[in-house]
């Protein structure tokens, strides 16, 4: 990636980071546990965006806050993937895939840019008389990409004789801490949920060097993977069982602040060790989010996505977007798989001292790629024992 490709994906980066927060305020009113891949959202909505049009393409750019023309944004896009895919000092593998029903008069140029600057390989498949067997290929491709982590992504029902296009994101990270727990150190301590709650969880704990800061009520603490590419940034409130208040401030010139006070120093830590699985129903959230056209049978306009004349009765709309993600954080390192569905139909109707950072309490982090500041994952953890956390 040169300097010019890499001044365009940083810019990318922060619209993705953008939308990233502002995806966080509106779920993070939901209870529990939360786990999921702006990234993989993101790219799963860029394809789809790629054939919107009018009002559709206008809501859809102001809610994913891509901050570039088209014709920019795809190959900034495929540049970004790249370039976070190509590391040997981590695992991870992103992969799009666009199923559309064989009899479909999908436009050439819109699958030819998919497939070009998403890597996303288009495959027929039967939705009219085979949706059941079209939900078994999609569910075991996303399977394959994602080590297994991520299962029935499309659930039995969801797709019917009028699905026209489903289109898919699977991301799957699997990196090692730079400075690895050692594992004989963990053992079981207490865990706050609420001031009059406890529990017991697996803890680890470290003292070592890390990049550290206390800003805005704020303790930040980053934990960098093998490689030092991509880093664990966790954050949580000073005042205990606030997370809220530090949710609220979540947006990427605060982020850049923090990052910009994060000094290296002598850290004493300790953080749960972690299994999450995580299942997003994203339709409302969007469309909360003021991305609403998209989803209206009588409204949405994907006409760069077929030859078909407007107003025609397959005019395709979103029906679903559905997100599922996977984490698991232990001595070694990270596990975290997502993959995201877009289902369309037709209408057919710093002090040089011990510091301390004791994650027993609710918290967030983020997983990022430090060169770019893209934001990969993010988590809320509640309850470091609790596995699923579902929105719907």
């Amino acid at each position: 990636m040169n300097k010019q490709q890499l001044a365009k994906a940083t810019t990318l980066a922060f619209g993705n980071a953008s939308f990233a927060f502002a995806l966080h305020k509106t779920i993070a009113k939901s209870e529990g546990n939360l786990f999921y891949s702006p990234f993989s959202i993101s790219s799963a909505l860029a394809m789809t965006y790629a054939g919107a049009k009018g009002k559709t393409e206008k809501e859809m750019e102001q809610v994913l806050q891509f901050g570039a023309a088209p014709a920019e944004l795809h190959p900034t896009f495929a540049a970004l993937l790249g370039e976070l895919s190509s590391n040997e000092d981590y695992k991870l593998v992103i992969a799009n895939r666009l199923w559309g029903e064989q009899s479909y008069p999908f436009r050439a140029t819109f699958l030819d840019l998919t497939r070009e600057y998403y890597d996303g390989g288009f495959v027929p498949v039967d939705f009219k008389t085979e949706s059941k067997a079209a939900r078994g290929k999609i569910n075991t491709w996303v399977e394959e990409k994602t080590n297994k982590k991520i299962t029935d992504l499309i659930p039995a029902g969801l797709l019917d004789s009028l699905t026209r296009l489903v289109l898919t994101n699977a991301i799957h990270f699997k990196g090692s801490w730079a400075d690895q727990f050692d594992e004989h150190a963990t053992r079981p301590m207490s865990f706050e949920l609420s001031p009059k709650k406890q529990i017991k969880t697996s803890m680890m704990f470290k003292t070592a060097q890390f990049r550290y800061a206390q800003k805005d009520g704020v303790q930040l603490l980053e934990l960098p993977y093998k490689g030092g590419r991509l880093s664990m940034v966790l954050l949580m409130p000073v005042e205990r069982h606030q997370l809220a208040q530090v949710e609220a401030k979540l947006e990427p010139k605060m982020m850049s602040q923090w990052n910009g006070a994060l000094t290296r120093q002598e850290v004493e830590i300790q953080i749960p060790k972690l299994k999450i699985t995580a299942k997003l129903s994203l339709k409302k959230v969007l469309q909360e989010m003021g991305m609403k056209t998209a989803f209206s049978p009588n409204e949405a306009d994907f006409t760069g996505m077929s030859n078909l004349p407007k107003d025609s009765a397959e005019e395709l709309y979103i029906a679903e977007v559905l997100h599922k993600a996977f984490v698991e954080v232990n001595e070694e390192g990270t596990e975290a798989a997502a993959a995201t569905a877009v289902v369309m139909k037709a209408r057919g109707v710093a002090k040089p001292r011990h510091v301390r950072f004791i994650a027993d309490q609710p918290f967030l982090f983020l997983i990022r790629d430090r060169k770019t500041s893209s934001v990969l994952f993010v988590g809320r953890v509640v309850d470091p024992t609790g596995s699923v956390s579902v929105v719907e």
